[in-house]
């Protein structure tokens, strides 16, 4: 559960600088024990949206950029992305704008944590009113204890599934990066010194805020970016540890839970392009198979177009949805080959690159939270879930990870990891 916050002294200096006109492109904490707000009290928030979902917040640092969380735009295309600015609800009001490029911190590690921070551009500058301002961002890091607020449309208490409409906030206290590190608390020395943390027993933020703004004194001191779990006693705001939950059929409890030892991204991989969309993981312990539990054979060639499929996963039910379900959904789609999805049969073109495979069936598809999840055809897994034009969206398949494609990258590295 990714959450608080990434020290700002270190990105006032980086925003100083001229942004660069040709930023890289690339593409999910909550408000716990907070309340509803307005826009208008906080009118730099902003909310990131893909395929009409909320995502991640964020703050207006000037009429042309924002300021969010890397991991939120990790995997992003700029294209995809919308920015709704001036409106309490998330979901209708104020302006819902394009982003031309952003930039994630060259320093970022998604292992770690550290420099979670990114630089959005917008495609047209903002006009200020009372619901639409800049923030000034903090050169010294407030000391502990001091009173500081957090905002965002994210989920309102640990595990939660459904996104709140309004604008919610939270006050927090500051802890430092010293003190959140010591023995204080229980995270050690996984606080580094890009992060600062809050922590106020039964208060927090969580999942949907990340991005989001911590401010105190009038200035943005953070940026949600991690925490172990959302307002869990000794654990402030701040890599989510990566779990793994196996064997249940529901997303927020049964089966086993088990902790990540290690995991590799394909070195070909490009967040623009989407292309090599395909990662392993490494488990700090076997599970034992079961009715619940046991692994899929991989594809060795690309089922053919018609060929009938099935996508499993917790993400939303129609595209825009806020709401994930907890119970596990599945549908039945048809391949499409990579050849047909690129041709003018539908609408992507030469976005479709030789390790990617579609699916299309009228008014169904995979969605937001759906993503690494399997595509399986034949009692094989042929796709990972990747990307696509909203969900379910007429002319536009849902696009895979070719697992066949891949096959040798995959096994050549679950041995080697």
């Amino acid at each position: 559960m990714f959450k608080f916050v990434v020290l700002f002294s270190v990105l006032a200096c980086a925003i100083a600088a001229t942004v660069p006109k040709g930023m890289l492109p690339q593409l999910d904490g909550r408000i716990v024990g907070g309340k509803p707000t307005t826009i208008e009290k906080t009118p730099w928030q902003i909310s990131l949206q893909r395929g009409g979902s909320h995502f991640c917040g964020g703050s207006l640092y000037d009429k042309n950029h924002i300021v969010t969380a890397a991991h939120c735009l990790q995997g992003a295309v700029a294209s995809q992305i919308k920015v709704r600015a001036g409106s309490t609800t998330w979901n209708d009001g104020g302006i819902l704008l394009d982003v031309a490029d952003f930039k994630i911190h060259e320093g970022y590690s998604s292992s770690i944590m550290i420099n979670d921070v990114a630089v959005i551009r917008l495609a047209s500058s903002v006009t200020y009113s009372s619901a639409i301002k800049n923030i000034e961002l903090a050169k010294k890091a407030p000391v502990d204890g001091a009173k500081a607020s957090v905002t965002g449309w994210g989920t309102l208490h640990s595990g939660g599934g459904t996104l709140p409409v309004t604008l919610q906030a939270v006050k927090v206290a500051m802890v430092s990066q010293e003190t959140c590190a010591s023995s204080a608390y229980g995270y050690g020395d996984s606080i580094l010194p890009t992060m600062i943390c809050t922590y106020t027993e039964g208060k927090d933020a969580c999942q949907g805020d990340s991005g989001g703004p911590l401010v105190s004194g009038g200035q943005l001191v953070g940026i949600v970016s991690w925490g172990e779990g959302c307002a869990f006693p000794n654990y402030p705001a701040v890599t989510s540890q990566l779990k793994v939950r196996a064997g249940s059929t529901t997303s927020n409890d049964g089966g086993i839970l088990l902790d990540v030892a290690d995991f590799k991204i394909h070195e070909g991989y490009n967040s623009d392009s989407m292309i090599n969309d395909v990662a392993v993981i490494r488990l700090a312990s076997s599970v034992t198979y079961s009715s619940a539990i046991k692994n899929i054979e991989l594809a060795k060639k690309a089922p053919v177009d018609g060929a009938k499929a099935s996508v499993t996963g917790w993400g939303a039910r129609h595209s825009g949805g806020a709401a994930l379900p907890v119970t596990l959904q599945a549908v039945k789609v048809a391949i499409v080959s990579q050849e047909t999805c690129a041709s003018s049969s539908y609408g992507y073109g030469d976005a479709i690159l030789p390790t990617m495979i579609c699916t299309y069936t009228e008014g169904k598809d995979a969605c937001q939270g759906d993503s690494g999840g399997p595509l399986v055809s034949g009692g094989q897994l042929v796709g990972i879930v990747s990307w696509g034009e909203g969900c379910a969206f007429p002319n536009y398949p849902g696009v895979y990870a070719d697992v066949a494609a891949l096959h040798t990258w995959i096994v050549n590295t679950a041995s080697s990891i």
